[in-house]
Order: C-alpha cells, then structure tokens, then sequence
C-alpha cells in the first residue's frame, strides 16, 4: 500500500519519496470517497483511525517539507 511505504520512506528520513507515495494514497482515497453517495457512509469511512493517520502524516510531513516543522503542534513523531 502507498500509505505504508510511504511512512516506511518517512521513518528513513526519506521525504520526498516518502510525500510522493503519501500523495498516491490520498489521491487513492479520494476517489474512493468520491464514488460514496450516502453522506453518512462517505464520513464514517473518512473518519477510521487509519484514513485520519494518512492525514496526520501527511500534515506533518508537509511542515518538514516547506521546512516549517514547528507547525506540528504535538512532540510525537509522525511514525
């Protein structure tokens, strides 16, 4: 899965591979959700632990990238 190896790359300090498959999985779930009608089922699914880790990683590693990492507010790694 690109989640996966894109945290891989990221716990290797590798940011740009790591962003590039992060992206390939949000794309992925983007078009997942689009094709959900029901309102309902569309946020359930968008709201499971590992679809709202995606966009935690990917926030955080967008701080790294534009080289402004204090904008992660918590201590904790993003792996």
């Amino acid at each position: 899965s690109h989640f996966y190896l894109g945290k891989t790359f990221l716990a290797k300090n590798d940011y740009e591979n790591s962003y590039l498959e992060l992206e390939k999985a949000v794309e992925v779930l983007r078009n997942i959700s689009a094709e959900i009608s029901n309102p309902d089922f569309k946020k359930r699914y968008l709201n499971e632990p590992a679809k709202l880790d995606l966009f935690t990683v990917m926030k955080k590693l967008a701080a790294v990238l534009i080289g402004k990492p204090d904008l992660i507010k918590s201590g904790k790694p993003a792996v």
